[in-house]
């Protein structure tokens, strides 16, 4: 449990990753379950687009999600290193398409730690576009239940 000075400066660290940020509202931003990540994948290369698996440093990626919820970042914050380490997906710009809150956790937590991303070969704009015709993708505003 944090206390509140704690609480505070967590407020804060998502408040700035959001400010600086490319500020899409939740509701607005492709989801992809966990499991259907493969698929994803795969969707991604018949359509001739790589993408890499690597770990990068939480302070090299940015937000294109407007919107953090604190309390789903506190409770991942408390979890080992590794506990949080499920790929998220990234742009080639290193904007984070999908796993926000895993990547505002760490970054809340230390920001020299590293994330297991799916590196996608196209700019967050471009990557955007071809993700929401993904059929299995879907869109929820912030407090909705999780579906992955």
């Amino acid at each position: 449990m944090l206390d509140f000075k704690k609480y505070s400066e967590v407020e804060e660290q998502l408040r700035l990753l959001v400010q600086h940020g490319f500020h899409i509202p939740r509701k607005d931003m492709p989801q992809i379950r966990s499991d259907l990540v493969p698929k994803y994948l795969d969707f991604l290369s018949e359509h001739g687009i790589k993408y890499t698996k690597k770990k990068i440093e939480v302070s090299n990626l940015k937000s294109t999600q407007g919107e953090l919820d604190i309390n789903k970042v506190i409770p991942m914050m408390d979890k080992d290193n590794e506990a949080n380490d499920k790929p998220i997906i990234v742009s080639e710009d290193h904007y984070v398409l999908d796993g926000h809150h895993r990547f505002a956790a760490l970054y809340c937590k230390d920001k020299k730690l590293t994330l297991t991303c799916y590196v996608i070969g196209l700019k967050i704009q471009d990557l955007l576009n071809i993700t929401k015709e993904f059929d299995l993708v879907f869109f929820k505003a912030l407090q909705e239940k999780n579906n992955s």
